[in-house]
């Protein structure tokens, strides 16, 4: 079950209190359209109702996912969303983190002002990452994707072990 509770907050723009969703749990297989919500960040925007203005407001909480067996707790003062909700997309298709974060430095190295993360995999079992770069010093996500084929991850597993 997930759960949650509404705190005050103080818009750093104009100073007014408004109210603010914070999920203490997240089940996705009981509450699935909060899965997208925290992949895409939006779980935590909060838009100041005096203001309109919205501001990434992240905070710590336990994720839940029944179908693919695991729980992990998202720590906000360790961590960003953004890898965090690659781990989710690697945990949910039963890869490897270090075989994903492996093939993401060798993309590095050959790409140096490039990044990738694992976005999905395909039906057809090609891995799917997406491309960030970084043209003024700050990550910024493309439309681009970068595949590799599931025998190449396979190949990069047993380089690690």
């Amino acid at each position: 079950m997930s759960s949650f509770r509404n705190i005050k907050i103080t818009c750093p723009a104009c100073n007014s209190e408004g109210a603010y969703t914070v999920w203490d749990s997240v089940n996705v297989d009981l509450d699935p359209d909060l899965k997208s919500k925290v992949m895409d960040g939006s779980l935590f925007t909060w838009v100041c109702p005096n203001c309109k203005k919205s501001f990434n407001a992240p905070y710590s909480f336990l994720y839940h996912d029944i179908t693919h067996n695991f729980m992990v707790y998202f720590e906000s003062e360790k961590s960003h969303i953004i890898p965090f909700a690659e781990y989710l997309r690697v945990m949910e298709n039963g890869l490897d983190m270090n075989a994903i974060a492996a093939i993401a430095a060798k993309f590095r190295d050959e790409n140096p002002q490039m990044n990738i993360l694992f976005d999905s995999l395909t039906v057809d079992k090609e891995l799917l990452f997406s491309v960030l770069e970084m043209p003024n010093g700050i990550w910024e996500f493309t439309e681009r994707k970068h595949s590799i084929s599931y025998d190449e991850y396979l190949r990069v597993c047993e380089e690690i072990k």
